[in-house]
């Protein structure tokens, strides 16, 4: 079992490529619009979620603990979407 850590286990050939290439976008994405937020955003409240996404997604662009990290961004990206006060798609008549 700890001679297997010697040796990686990402995939080969194209799955490992697009495996890449998703994780890549994925971290630019997060990374990019969390900057964004936090530019615009005043409140702490407004930004925690932003910031924990960024910061994950910064461990995704690297590739350190990406299960966990991409776990975390799932996560923290469905409390953004819940959350979404000021989002114009969640305005009821009232």
């Amino acid at each position: 079992m700890s001679l297997q850590r010697l040796f990686s286990t990402f995939a080969n050939g194209w799955p490992g490529k697009g495996l890449l290439v998703q994780r890549l976008l994925t971290a630019i994405a997060v990374v990019h619009y969390g900057i964004v937020h936090l530019k615009q955003a005043n409140e702490f409240v407004a930004i925690a979620p932003q910031a924990i996404a960024a910061g994950a997604g910064l461990f995704l662009l690297v590739g350190l603990w990406t299960p966990l990290a991409g776990t975390l961004v799932a996560i923290v990206e469905l409390w953004i979407s819940f959350s979404a006060a000021d989002d114009p798609s969640c305005d009821r008549p009232q």
